[in-house]
């Protein structure tokens, strides 16, 4: 899932078609920030997350994760901030904002992206929205069609079968 979705991004950033790449980012954005934020704000750190992306792909900001993991990065960080108080356009500085994926070793990272892969799908689905895009039990039930308790039991099996793996390799 996130091979295909790096392949189109990187089409997207070489193209230069960075409007269409947001776009296919802001029901993410929007979804993860409202199941934090609450309105009017939620919008202004959606929009804020927006621009800022925006403004760092046109001054042609190249980054050593997948575009994904900006995305991620960069509305996690402006969530923090409208909670921290910190005003919205603070620059953005990776040396002091970031939570360490920038360094990450590259291996471990595609290693723990392998074990998520080997999930079955129901459970690959809700891991990713839950634990990578943030969103609620209730949103990730609505997403899937799933009740909230099938959501909470299916992130619990994912999550002991992530356990069981990590173990069993360690």
């Amino acid at each position: 899932m996130h091979d295909e979705r790096d392949r189109l991004d990187a089409e997207l950033l070489a193209a230069g078609d960075y409007a269409r790449l947001l776009a296919m980012y802001l029901p993410v954005v929007h979804d993860r920030v409202r199941a934090r934020v609450r309105r009017p704000a939620a919008d202004d750190v959606v929009q804020e997350i927006m621009l800022r992306l925006y403004r760092e792909l046109h001054a042609g900001k190249a980054y050593p994760v997948p575009f994904r993991v900006v995305v991620h990065n960069v509305t996690g960080w402006l969530i923090g901030a409208h909670f921290e108080g910190r005003e919205l356009a603070e620059p953005y500085d990776p040396d002091v904002h970031d939570r360490g994926v920038w360094d990450e070793d590259p291996t471990e990272s595609s290693y723990l992206e392998s074990l998520v892969e080997r999930l079955p799908e129901g459970e690959r689905s809700v891991f990713e929205l839950r634990v990578l895009d943030g969103l609620s039990a209730a949103r990730t039930a609505e997403l899937l069609g799933m009740t909230p308790n099938a959501v909470d039991q299916a992130l619990h099996r994912a999550r002991k079968h992530l356990r069981e793996w990590l173990v069993a390799d360690g």
